[in-house]
C-alpha cells in the first residue's frame, strides 16, 4: 500500500501543476512544490522514530512482533556482512533488477512522452492531454492493492509454488504490457492510445509488486541492499529512455513514434522469457544464516582442508 504514494504524487503533480501553470505560470509551481516538501519533511522527522518502542502509533502486539523478528535476524552487536560474490552471481536477483529496469523504461516513456505522442499523431488539444495523462497513474493506484491482495492470496492458499507465483506475476505483467504497447503503436487513435497506455500502467504495476516481494523472498537479510541496486537500474532507465527516444523520434512522424512502442514491446517479451527461464522465489542458501554462522562454517571448512605434504 505504501508504494501507492508514488503514483498518488504523480497524479497530484499533473493536476495541480497544470492548474497553477494556467493561473500563475512556472515560478509558482516550484514555490508550492518546495513548500509542500518542506512541510512533509518536518512531519516525517516528527512522526518517524528510530525505535519501534518509541512510536506511539504502533500497537504493543506489533512492537513485540518487530522485536522478535529483529532478534532472529541478528545478534546484539553483530555486524552484518554482505556475501558479495553470492549476491553478484545470483541469477534470480539480476532478473529482478532487469524487471525493475524495464518498469523504469515504461513509466518514463509513458510519463514524459505520452502527451507529446498524442499531440504529434492525433492533433489533440494540449489542455485535454494534460488532464488525460493522469489516467494511467490512476490505473496504477488501482492495480497496486489489487495485485498485492491477489499475490498474498496465492501464497497463503499455496495454489502455486513460490517460484511459479513469481514467474506468473512477472510474465503476466510484462507480456500484457508488451501487448498494450503493440496496439498503441499500431493505431494512433486518441481513445485507443489512452486505453492501451492505461492497461500498460495497470499490468506493469504487477511487475513492480513482484520485484518488491522477490527480493524479500530471495534474501530477507540483504533485501534493502539488493533493492538499492535494483532501484539504481530503475534510475538508469530514467536516463537512458529519453536518450533512446530522442535518437529515434527526430520528427513528428507517426512511424518513428510507433517504432519506440515496438522496440519496447520486444524488450518486454524478451525479459518475460528470461523470467520464465531463470526467475525463482526460493530463499537462497547464502541468505539462510547469519554472518556469525557463516564465519563459523568457513572456519570449519578451513580446518577440514588437508594441506599437501611438502
Amino acid at each position: 500500500m505504501s508504494v501507492i504514494g508514488v503514483y498518488g504524487g504523480s497524479i497530484s503533480s499533473f493536476v495541480v501543476s497544470g492548474w497553477m501553470l494556467q493561473e500563475w505560470k512556472w515560478p509558482m509551481v516550484f514555490y508550492v512544490s518546495g513548500i509542500v516538501l518542506f512541510i512533509w519533511t518536518c512531519a516525517w522527522c516528527s512522526v518517524v522514530k528510530n525505535d519501534p518502542f518509541d512510536d506511539k502509533w504502533i500497537s504493543e502486539a506489533e512492537k513485540m512482533y518487530i522485536k522478535r523478528e529483529l532478534d532472529n535476524e541478528a545478534r546484539d552487536g553483530e555486524e552484518l556482512e554482505y556475501p558479495w560474490m553470492d549476491i553478484l552471481t545470483c541469477v534470480p536477483f539480476w532478473i529482478g533488477c532487469l524487471c525493475k529496469f524495464m518498469t523504469g523504461v515504461g513509466f518514463t516513456f509513458t510519463t514524459m512522452y505520452l502527451p507529446q505522442y498524442i499531440k504529434d499523431t492525433t492533433d489533440t488539444d494540449i489542455k485535454r492531454i494534460g488532464y488525460i495523462s493522469v489516467i494511467p497513474q490512476i490505473c496504477s493506484v488501482i492495480a497496486m492493492p489489487l495485485a498485492g491482495y491477489l499475490f498474498d492470496n496465492i501464497r497463503s492458499n499455496k495454489r502455486l509454488s513460490l517460484t511459479n507465483a513469481h514467474k506468473s506475476y512477472a510474465c503476466l505483467g510484462l507480456l500484457m504490457s508488451a501487448g498494450a504497447y503493440l496496439v498503441a503503436g499500431l493505431w494512433s487513435n486518441f481513445t485507443i492510445c489512452i486505453v492501451c497506455v492505461s492497461l500498460f500502467s495497470f499490468f506493469i504495476t504487477f511487475v513492480v509488486l513482484e520485484i518488491q516481494v522477490l527480493l524479500l523472498d530471495l534474501a530477507p537479510r540483504y533485501a534493502a541492499f539488493m533493492h538499492a541496486i535494483a532501484t539504481s537500474g530503475y534510475t538508469l532507465a530514467n536516463v537512458l529512455t529519453p536518450i533512446t527516444v530522442g535518437l529515434i523520434v527526430t520528427s513528428k512522424s507517426r512511424l518513428l513514434w510507433s517504432s519506440c512502442f515496438f522496440i519496447f514491446s520486444a524488450l518486454y517479451i524478451l525479459v518475460a522469457l528470461l523470467c520464465l527461464k531463470f526467475s525463482s522465489g526460493q530463499l537462497q542458501k547464502w541468505a539462510n544464516y547469519s554472518s556469525t554462522e557463516r564465519g563459523d562454517e568457513m572456519k570449519k571448512m578451513r580446518k577440514n582442508v588437508q594441506l599437501p605434504n611438502k
